[in-house]
């Protein structure tokens, strides 16, 4: 028996045996050939016997991008079901799709960066349409009466917040100037593009600590994860905005 962290990983049993994944919880068994996402968001069990497996692990955020791109609209949590067996040809696909991934990771040369992106960004549709899932985007307010311009930064920051954009991106993508910008959004939402990044990153660390069981998350981690790097003055934030402290949120 094995006990692995929780990851958003496809697994896929290659010899004559298999296993159980989730052991004493949502069990799902896997044979030769059949690939599974394992649970993602706590800890789980899994026992194999004579089996070899190829597993592949995206970042969480990274998967949520992909996902935001291919769906449309906010990137938002993916909630995969690790007990429901893929489509025949999907199934295919995916299987082609990384023995390509292997044959660029593994080859004999280092790919380019962009090669690697690429091929990471291809791996990570094949998944998505592969595995069944849901994807819990969250609503994007947007101030009545706001401009195009202040719409698409706003829209554009719920999209990206996973990643390490700037107000500098956000003005480069909707044609303004960092000034311009703080301009319109002082005009028009009363407060600084970079405090509205802020506040749609806290959003997705109560959505995580609100979704988390003590002992399995931790505040500081999410926290981290999300840019909050002084605890301390990111617990205060929080319990201005939310009326609760983190860890009230992820007790609750």
């Amino acid at each position: 028996m094995r006990r692995r962290p929780a990851t958003t990983t496809p697994s896929c049993g290659r010899r004559t045996a298999g296993g159980t994944v989730d052991v004493g919880r949502d069990e799902a068994v896997f044979g030769p050939g059949h690939a599974l996402v394992f649970p993602a968001g706590r800890p789980f069990v899994f026992e194999v016997e004579d089996v070899r497996q190829n597993l592949v692990h995206f970042d969480r955020r990274f998967l949520e991008g992909i996902a935001a791109e291919e769906h449309g609209g906010a990137a938002g949590a993916i909630v995969f079901d690790h007990t429901a067996r893929p489509m025949t040809e999907d199934l295919r696909l995916w299987n082609a799709q990384v023995r390509r991934a292997a044959q660029v990771v593994l080859g004999a040369t280092a790919p380019s960066p962009l090669v690697m992106a690429e091929t990471a960004r291809e791996t990570a549709l094949a998944m998505l349409r592969t595995f069944p899932h849901e994807q819990l985007a969250p609503e994007v307010p947007v101030p009545q009466g706001a401009t195009s311009r202040v719409r698409e930064a706003i829209e554009y920051m719920h999209a990206y917040a996973h990643a390490p954009i700037t107000t500098t991106d956000v003005a480069e993508h909707v044609g303004l100037s960092v000034r311009g910008l703080q301009q319109a959004f002082q005009r028009q939402v009363g407060t600084a593009p970079n405090a509205v990044l802020r506040g749609i990153r806290m959003d997705r660390v109560r959505e995580e600590l609100s979704r988390g069981r003590p002992g399995e998350l931790t505040v500081a981690v999410v926290a981290v994860r999300w840019g909050f790097a002084h605890l301390g003055r990111f617990s205060a934030a929080y319990a201005k905005r939310f009326g609760e402290y983190p860890r009230d949120t992820l007790h609750a």
